[in-house]
């Protein structure tokens, strides 16, 4: 009988401890022939804490390691999967839901993509199944298992800024409510209940201006729920704004406006990005022989709004945002995340 290797996520957290690079290039088994009866097989997460209806990527890894017990991390990318230790198949999920799809057509299924469940599992997480079928009597076949844990925060955004050293975070802001009174509108619109002042004093809040024809929407505080695909809990103090025309659904491109913006502020830090434009600011830069925005823009979508006592706006967007050093140079930062507010008129 052929001997069957069951690692679990607790042998994948061992191999996690090592601080290795990660190296994606094709590998020659011929070059590892000692060192791979040794290799820790992982699979690994580009997120192991994501939201529902999330993607997630799961890579089969390999922890290599020298005469001098130095670890590094390889794809499992054998240049010819025929003379490899292990063929990579049969990606499954054995419990929590979703969808799960890989690529078998490429000779060697070593990576899969996860559509995580609409809802939250019983258990709050996802398990993912991989068998490492041996093609060499001298290693066994192993099947490989990971955990992903599912959140459904109504408030989450992935933030990437090497310059400010922020390094795929993930932040999520909580709605604490606020004052519970609602002020009449007197002139009874029928969109328009008026005034409600526990969604003014919300952190998570969008006041609609008749004026400039624009809502703007400002999410505050939160935590830093994950850095780098890995699990934190860290408190911070952020601010996000997004500004978008009109009062009802529809998508919008970034730059296309000048009231169709997202920003966020790092108080902390002193910091801030943002990216917005507009064709007026574009013909009087044209003038001047000024520069513009160099930020590339995104989209924010609205996608649904209910008006009433307990109204509120939910939408995503995905952007590319610029900002200054204190010396002026620019950097940029890439931010997408879904968001609910509550409706202040």
């Amino acid at each position: 009988m052929k001997k069957i290797l069951f690692l679990s996520v607790i042998v994948f957290c061992t191999a996690k401890s090592f601080a290795q690079p990660r190296n994606t290039t094709l590998f020659n088994p011929s070059d590892f022939k000692k060192t791979l009866k040794g290799a820790l097989l992982n699979i690994t997460a580009d997120k192991y804490v994501a939201e529902t209806k999330e993607s997630v990527k799961l890579t089969v890894t390999m922890d290599i390691f020298d005469d001098d017990g130095n670890a590094q991390r390889l794809d499992y990318r054998p240049q010819d999967p025929a003379t490899a230790p292990w063929f990579v198949k049969n990606w499954k999920i054995v419990e929590g839901g979703g969808r799960l799809t890989s690529s078998p057509a490429s000779g060697n299924d070593y990576y899969a993509v996860l559509i995580t469940p609409e809802k939250i599992p019983l258990h709050k997480c996802v398990i993912v199944e991989v068998t490492m079928h041996a093609l060499d009597k001298n290693y066994p076949e192993t099947i490989l298992r990971q955990s992903i844990y599912i959140e459904d925060n109504e408030n989450v955004f992935y933030v990437n800024c090497p310059t400010l050293n922020i390094k795929q975070e993930k932040w999520v802001i909580k709605n604490t409510g606020g004052a519970s009174m609602q002020i009449p509108n007197v002139q009874g619109a029928k969109n328009n209940p008026g005034l409600n002042i526990e969604a003014a004093t919300s952190n998570c809040k969008a006041i609609y201006s008749k004026e400039e024809n624009t809502t703007a929407i400002t999410l505050m505080g939160g935590i830093v729920s994950a850095i780098d695909g890995k699990l934190m809990d860290k408190k911070n103090n952020f601010l996000i704004t997004i500004s978008v025309p009109g009062r009802g659904m529809s998508n919008f491109k970034i730059k296309d406006k000048k009231n169709i913006s997202v920003a966020f502020t790092l108080p902390l830090l002193s910091q801030a990005c943002s990216c917005d434009d507009d064709p007026e600011w574009k013909a009087e830069r044209e003038k001047n022989e000024e520069k513009g925005p160099t930020c590339s823009g995104g989209f924010i979508s609205i996608d649904e709004v209910v008006f009433g006592k307990n109204g509120f706006i939910k939408g995503h967007f995905r952007s590319n945002l610029e900002g200054n050093t204190t010396d002026g140079a620019i950097f940029y930062a890439d931010v997408e995340g879904k968001f609910k507010a509550k409706l202040v008129n």
